[in-house]
């Protein structure tokens, strides 16, 4: 048996050094080794000697293939051969181990060390999701008061400069829980822009409960051009009469949302309560099915595919959530086609081996989890493509250490690396990313960088070695304070861009405190500020409870009544610009926009633009009740003879006269 060994471990040492022509890679690895007589001789001999190998041989076989290193110019036959040997102890193994009978103590055993491993994988889960949910819910049954302000100053190129305030004075903001919420308080809005000016002011009451919008506006003032003011009249006086009978604006689910409990969604008991958790925190997913000295290898348990089912039945509600005995043999088959698991032990040490099989991957390419008394401990893998232009490979110890690289030579030269470590808390306590790119004449690199608390980064873009475009950023990060800035140049290639930008988040005791500033100059001239302000007070409430509204109209129906309010709530219909010698008038819809330009000669000219960046061009036009209508490629009109005339566009037929719809 050592002679047989001997000879299998120096035919693959050996391989490259056969004379033999490249194959160019086409189907599976037996038929494309089978095309050639020397893959013939190679497939026959293989298949006649691994059977007659010990498995425990096959074992060590095969972990020298996975730990060989080829030349980047090996030839392709020595690949090819490779791989099928691979694959070929592969299936040997586990043709061996099929007639195996594990004693079901060993069984057993193994089962309840795999269980072990997933419930302290899910103990660190719990640990980790309880401190991010009490930060997420602390601002639960709490009242917030204070201020909030935006500027913003916008010089556009021919048409002058853009200057937005907007302000929410004394606002009380109550969460009941993470679906509820209310805010009031004064708004004070202004907009200046060459000669156009408008200002406003009012009251609001803001209610959300899920995916329902509660609003209502009081003392509503405008001022501006008079074509504003008189336009916008009949819209204030029918808020006004909404105030004065508490009649909320009702903005609710439209068909195809989705309503979800965020609340519920986010708590430890809910999570706790997922079939997915449940099961791992119950049962093994995996099970040894046979055994060669210290390696188990591993198959589905029958929960796992299970748990497929009970996942799959989400989007196929008849899948059923249990798998027939002929549903879970296929399963485990599946399973072997693409993954190859076992586990060893080490004393104390278990590791589970997750190989997958792709002809596509390096020979070995998978994962390892490392537990210690049976607890999930760390995970390493290595991916890796056949031509080893792509790899991506790392570390992670549980809640100690984040490593993980990606490099990558077939988008040119890609080099990403990212390093975490943890404190006891579960919080971040250093980290390093780094990134390079570089590609012909250019290069991008940069790296963030953050140690006990202080953060640092760079961005560098080259060209022929020149800077094109620069970014830096500086700050602190702490448990209650998080403060940065930063400035980016661009230059050389375009006009010479500067930005600077800055942010302070003060979360101390019950003050909150925000400040975000961003300018921007080009070529030295002022063309963008912004800036926002939030300065507030927490309050805790007890038994804090936000009631619906008894009264309230949808926002359909008073659009319905008041045209007016439509562009006020961002409503889809047709907006109007206009030019110096026309006028455009456009709608957007789900997966287009309509555009139609109207000359004062009385030309009009209308087209679709697609999301998908196809057009069409209408070739005829025409208005029925204040709506708008093109003929495209695919509409048609249709006359009846009389004076009635029907027009047909997008599914609908449009009476002439009244533009009443009806689907065809």
């Amino acid at each position: 048996m050592k002679k047989i060994f001997s000879f299998l471990t120096l035919v693959v040492f050996l391989l490259s050094l056969v004379p033999q022509g490249n194959a160019i890679y086409t189907y599976t690895l037996h038929d494309e080794l089978a095309s050639y007589d020397w893959g013939n001789a190679f497939i026959e001999r293989v298949e006649e000697i691994l059977p007659r190998v010990q498995s425990s041989q096959l074992i060590q076989l095969e972990t020298r293939i996975e730990d060989m290193i080829l030349p980047d110019d090996v030839e392709r036959y020595t690949e090819l051969k490779l791989h099928f040997l691979y694959q070929e102890i592969w299936k040997t193994l586990h043709n061996n181990i099929r007639t195996q009978s594990l004693p079901q103590v060993e069984i057993q055993k193994i089962e309840a060390d795999i269980l072990t491993m997933q419930q302290s994988f899910l103990s660190e889960l719990e640990n980790n999701l309880s401190q991010l949910l009490a930060e997420i819910t602390a601002s639960i049954g709490t009242r917030e008061i204070g201020t909030m302000s935006g500027e913003l100053y916008y010089n556009i190129p021919f048409f002058g400069e853009l200057n937005m305030e907007v302000s929410l004075n004394e606002y009380i903001a109550d969460t009941e829980n993470l679906d509820i919420a209310r805010v009031r308080g004064d708004v004070n809005f202004s907009f200046h822009m060459g000669e156009e000016k408008i200002e406003s002011s009012m009251k609001v009451d803001l209610i959300v409960q899920g995916n329902d919008i509660y609003i209502l506006l009081q003392d509503i003032t405008l001022d501006g051009s008079r074509d504003i003011v008189e336009n916008s009249q009949q819209v204030v006086e029918v808020l006004g009469a909404l105030w004065q009978t508490q009649t909320y604006i009702h903005i609710g689910n439209t068909e195809g949302d989705i309503d979800l409990d965020i609340g519920s969604l986010l708590s430890l008991t809910s999570i706790q309560n997922q079939e997915w958790y449940k099961t791992l925190d119950s049962q093994a997913l995996l099970t040894p099915v046979g055994k060669v000295g210290n390696t188990y290898f591993l198959s589905a348990h029958a929960e796992m595919c299970h748990l497929g089912k009970v996942v799959m039945s989400v989007f196929d509600p008849f899948s059923g959530n249990k798998c027939s005995e002929r549903q879970l043999e296929n399963f485990r088959s599946d399973m072997l086609e693409i993954l190859d698991v076992r586990y060893r032990l080490r004393g104390t040490q278990g590791i589970v081996d997750i190989k997958i099989k792709d002809e596509a991957l390096k020979i070995g390419s998978g994962l390892q989890v490392h537990t210690y008394s049976s607890k999930f401990h760390t995970v390493n893998w290595d991916i890796t493509d056949s031509s080893m232009e792509n790899r991506f490979f790392g570390k992670y110890e549980a809640w100690k250490e984040l490593d993980f690289y990606f490099t990558s030579q077939s988008w040119h030269q890609t080099d990403i690396s990212w390093n975490i470590k943890f404190q006891d808390n579960y919080s971040i306590h250093e980290m390093q990313i780094l990134w390079e790119y570089s590609s012909y004449s250019s290069s991008i690199q940069g790296e963030i960088n953050l140690k006990d608390t202080n953060l640092s980064g760079e961005i560098i873009w080259k060209n022929n070695e020149e800077e094109v475009f620069t970014c830096s950023l500086n700050g602190v990060i702490m448990k209650d304070r998080y403060t940065a800035k930063g400035s980016c140049n661009i230059g050389e290639y375009w006009e010479s861009i500067n930005i600077n930008w800055e942010i302070d988040i003060d979360t101390s005791s019950n003050n909150n405190n925000l400040l975000f500033t961003i300018q921007m100059d080009i070529d030295e001239e002022r063309f963008m500020d912004m800036k926002i302000q939030n300065t507030s007070i927490r309050q805790e409430v007890q038994n804090l409870k936000i009631s619906t509204p008894s009264k309230k109209i949808a926002l359909e129906d008073l659009i319905e009544r008041v045209p007016g309010l439509a562009s006020m709530f961002g409503w889809f219909g047709w907006q109007t610009a206009w030019e110096d010698d026309y006028e455009i008038k456009y709608n957007e819809w789900e997966d287009y926009n309509e555009t139609c330009y109207h000359y004062d000669s009385g030309e009009i000219y209308c087209y679709k633009y697609y999301d998908s960046g196809e057009s069409e061009t209408c070739y005829d036009f025409t208005e029925i009740s204040g709506e708008m209508y093109c003929s495209y490629s695919n509409d048609e009109y249709y006359y009846d003879g009389q004076e009635d005339i029907y027009y047909y566009f997008d599914g609908y037929q449009i009476d002439g006269k009244t533009g009443e719809r009806t689907e065809y």
